[in-house]
């Protein structure tokens, strides 16, 4: 070290020393240089994850473009046959797969599967796609409302019950009357008569003037 270089490390000590607080970082040079050097690092490391991130979400962007440009798009206009569609969203690679921009074009596609009789099929899709999305989202909501009817004319009516009081259970509050009636509906398939009244007269409280309304008082009327 040369005569200057100490000369400037003293007058910076003698500095650093005339305060209290100047005192304890002149006290302390050792550790706060090491976290100063720790946050450099993990700011780095953020910025290049977000960086990675970034691309990560661009590349399923770009691939889910080109999957329903190429894929989905012609199913839904009738150019690919149903297997050959099937085969290619197993092919579908898990990044993609539960992709929000897809989920329109996905929705076409099962209604599609279903008029052409591949109900289980449509329906083993949408519960692959919703599962990718939390129960909060849109995404898992419309699922939801595609899965509820498929479940039902499966006779599947436990899996329409979960269905539909998770979808009751977000935070998205529409349709909400209706699924209160289709919730009765299924009670009373069920035979669970009080359950269902229960949910008929939710209907007619918080959703009065809708027709789900009306039909909530039709079925207490005809049949509890």
């Amino acid at each position: 070290m040369t005569d200057e270089t100490q000369t400037l490390d003293q007058t910076l000590d003698q500095t650093l020393n005339k305060t209290d607080f100047g005192h304890m970082i002149n006290e302390n040079k050792k550790p706060i240089l090491i976290a100063g050097a720790v946050l450099v690092v993990a700011i780095i490391a953020y910025s290049f994850y977000s960086n990675q991130s970034k691309k990560a979400y661009q590349k399923s962007l770009t691939e889910s473009y080109t999957f329903e440009k190429e894929v989905v798009i012609p199913f839904n206009e009738g150019k690919i046959k149903s297997d050959e569609f099937l085969s290619k969203m197993k092919e579908l690679p898990s990044h993609v797969k539960g992709t929000s921009a897809l989920v329109p074009s996905i929705l076409q596609a099962t209604d599609k599967l279903i008029e052409g009789g591949n109900s289980t099929e449509a329906m083993s899709l949408l519960e692959s796609w919703q599962v990718n999305f939390s129960k909060s989202s849109y995404m898992f909501f419309f699922i939801g409302l595609k899965l509820a009817p498929l479940y039902e004319d499966a006779n599947n009516h436990d899996k329409v019950i979960s269905t539909l009081e998770s979808l009751i259970a977000s935070k998205i509050d529409i349709v909400k009357g209706k699924l209160y009636l289709d919730l009765g509906r299924i009670y009373l398939k069920k035979g669970n008569k009080e359950k269902a009244k229960e949910n008929f007269k939710y209907v007619l409280e918080k959703y009065a003037d809708s027709d789900a309304a009306k039909l909530s008082k039709t079925y207490l009327d005809n049949n509890l």
